[in-house]
């Protein structure tokens, strides 16, 4: 099989770093998309489906090889896919035996240097399959895996005699990357590395009182397992948050980072803020179609000043994200060393991120199907995520244990939640005074906080 060599992106010799350096024994790169379809599912047409996918797609058919800044994309040549199928309906509970072994496979590690995608179906009844193209990040990211729904459900609907259409793709990942490479360099480079260098000079990674060297001992000796924490909030505090949001030009995004910071600096007493976030780094009208790892972590520095209102807070948040999101190229790895004061908790380890609603059901006669809720398996040590869930939105505060324990995490979760709420009801008051009534009713929202 032919195949085109090309350097890897900048993100994606980061990624392979981080890969080789932590480690994934427990497919914590993995990137999934999982379906449950239930009818008259048509398997052949599923896998002409897969196969055109794969065909359009150059980065599901791209595989890895080297170190560090040598690594590079093998492009390989279309050919036909096949998903490979395993007959669960004469197990006890079939649905049940589908789903733990679609959790089997997400804690497995997709290779890369073999192949980027591992895609199978496991049918729990005669009119019922659980779908998974497990994918490794190298090769995709949360807006791709939006693009391969969309794509998978019109060529499914294609190959079983519709006529549709899709849009073109645009640039492949490889041409972004090559883009890339001429962006990242020269008075461009300078101009990225100028900005990052002064709004992040002296910023310090989260100084977490529970991180203590006998906690971090335990996590050295006790392999580190993934875990989470779910609250919601509710549609009208919803509405709430963003009519606040609005009157300040700013979007729920910076309202809940913000609450998220307060809540920080509630358990340590730091005043100055660095965590992460990830950013889609999609600046380019040309890869709005494109499948492939197009990420950047981009570190937030907040600063809390007590005696300021909460709207104060939001408008020095907003400002912040949205010169984010104009430097968002540049990866804060490049940064010279000593920019960042990394502390107790490095910011790349404290991540805060606000996710949208994939739409992923097929629209196709005689088959129901949509994406299967799943846990993640939680790449960073102390992660706060917000995505839509029915009609409120729900915060998951994934951690690590036992680097981070189960009740000091629930009790920062629900913490956030009262902050939340404080600002929705008193966003004119001081920073203290609503750092004060949060704390009052913590223990409150600790009872709303779940698994």
């Amino acid at each position: 099989m032919s195949t085109r060599q090309v350097p890897a992106s900048v993100g994606q010799r980061l990624l392979w770093l981080m890969e080789h350096y932590r480690g994934d024994g427990r497919g914590m790169l993995n990137q999934p998309l999982a379906l449950r379809m239930a009818g008259a599912v048509d398997m052949e047409a599923l896998n002409q489906a897969y196969t055109e996918l794969v065909r359009r797609h150059e980065a599901l058919r791209t595989t890895f090889s080297g170190r560090g800044g040598r690594l590079t994309q093998a492009i390989h040549e279309p050919e036909p896919m096949r998903i490979q199928q395993i007959d669960l309906r004469a197990a006890e509970d079939p649905s049940g035996a589908a789903y733990a072994a679609l959790i089997a496979d997400l804690r497995s590690p997709v290779d890369p240097t073999e192949w980027p995608v591992r895609a199978t179906a496991w049918r729990a009844r005669d009119d019922e399959y659980v779908i998974c193209l497990n994918m490794h990040h190298l090769v995709t990211d949360d807006w791709s895996c939006s693009v391969i729904a969309r794509d998978l459900g019109l060529l499914y609907r294609r190959a079983r005699g519709e006529d549709v259409t899709l849009p073109d793709v645009g640039w492949q990942f490889a041409d972004w990357a090559q883009w890339q490479q001429r962006n990242l360099s020269g008075p461009r480079l300078a101009k990225l590395e100028t900005y990052w260098s002064a709004k992040l000079a002296g910023a310090r990674g989260v100084q977490l009182v529970n991180i203590t060297s006998a906690a971090q001992e335990a996590s050295r000796e006790v392999e580190s397992e993934a875990r989470s924490w779910d609250v919601d909030i509710a549609p009208e505090q919803l509405a709430r948050l963003r009519a606040i949001a609005g009157q300040e030009r700013c979007t729920p995004y910076a309202f809940l980072l913000a609450a998220f910071y307060l809540q920080l600096f509630a358990e340590t007493g730091q005043d100055d803020l660095a965590v992460s976030s990830i950013f889609g780094n999609r600046t380019r009208a040309e890869v709005a179609q494109t499948v492939g790892f197009f990420v950047n972590m981009v570190i937030l520095r907040g600063l809390i000043r007590p005696h300021e209102t909460f709207r104060d807070l939001l408008r020095q948040v907003r400002i912040t994200t949205v010169e984010a999101l104009n430097y968002q190229a540049f990866p804060y790895q490049m940064l010279p060393a000593g920019t960042i004061l990394e502390g107790a908790i490095a910011p790349r380890d404290v991540v805060f991120q606000m996710l949208d609603a994939n739409e992923t059901a097929f629209s196709v006669e005689g088959v129901d199907s949509g994406e299967l809720l799943l846990v993640e398996t939680g790449r960073f040590p102390l992660e706060l995520a917000f995505f839509p869930h029915q009609d409120s939105l729900r915060g998951t505060l994934f951690y690590h244990c036992p680097q981070f324990g189960d009740e000091w995490t629930r009790r920062l979760l629900a913490g956030c939640a009262a902050t939340v709420q404080e600002a929705i009801d008193s966003p004119d008051s001081s920073i203290a005074d609503i750092m004060a009534g949060a704390e009052k009713s913590r223990e409150a929202f600790s009872a709303t906080v779940m698994r």
